[in-house]
Parts: structure tokens; sequence; C-alpha cells
């Protein structure tokens, strides 16, 4: 199977190789997230998430997911799924994010539970979002919601 549109190089890096590999190249059946194009695959023989993101047109959108890339990997809090690394192709940015076992927030909010685990569960967001927001310079994140 070929690699999507763009990802192929003549030297590609070994490791986006096995990137592509473990996804089974983007394939539809790993999609974790199509809001976020996000596939299960493996890295480094563990689970992972990987984040399909094409590159912005304009420098400036550019520039601003590279640094993110640089920055992610920096970020440790047990409320925030670690980043891992990210490589990058011609035309997209991969980014490795641990896989986070269990349930997605939907899914725990939605459990017929009682009210302590559910509130628990939103206390641990909000944990995590202001450890993002109170770090130097603080990282906004748009992707939360259940």
């Amino acid at each position: 199977q070929e690699p999507p549109d763009g990802v192929k190089a003549k030297a590609m890096d070994p490791e986006v190789q096995a990137i592509l590999q473990s996804t089974n190249m983007f394939c539809p059946e790993l999609l974790v997230s199509s809001t976020l194009n996000v596939y299960r695959g493996r890295y480094k023989k563990q689970p992972v998430a990987v984040r399909r993101v094409a590159w912005p047109r304009e420098s400036e959108g550019a520039e601003r997911l590279q640094e993110e890339v640089t920055e992610l990997p920096k970020i440790r809090h047990h409320n925030v799924v670690p980043c891992i690394a990210h490589h990058a192709t011609p035309t997209h940015c991969l980014i490795v994010y641990q896989f986070p076992e269990g349930r997605t927030l939907r899914e725990a909010l939605a459990a017929p539970w009682h009210w302590a685990p559910r509130l628990r569960a939103v206390s641990d967001v909000s944990r995590g979002l202001l450890h993002l927001h109170g770090l130097s310079p603080p990282v906004a994140h748009c992707g939360v919601w259940a």
C-alpha cells in the first residue's frame, strides 16, 4: 500500500517508515479520532496515538506548528497525555503521543457512575488544563471536549 498523499519522500526517515507501517499507512480502521486525524499505532514497541497534521500553507501557521511540536515533548503532568516524538514529512507533521489506556473522557462521563467519580474526572482534566495554562509561555489547548 502506498503512503498517503505527500508523505513519501526520496530518503524517508526510518522512524517515519515505522510509523506509517504501524498505522497501516493511516488505515481508516485504525482511526481513533476523525476530528483530529489521530490513529492507533506502535512506536518503539509501545502503543501510541499518531496525530497527522497537514503543514499550514502560510508561513506563520507552519512556524506555530513547529513551535508546538518542539514544546509538546517538554510538558510533563500526570493529567496530560505525553507527547513522545514528532516527525516531519514534506506535507505533514506526525505527532506521536503515548496511547491513553482506558476510556475516553466522553465514555468516562457517560458511564453509569455515581457523581463522585465523574467529578474526579472533571477535576483531573481541570488540573491538567491549569498546568498547561501555568507554563511559561502558557499553552492553550483547544482539543478538550466530552
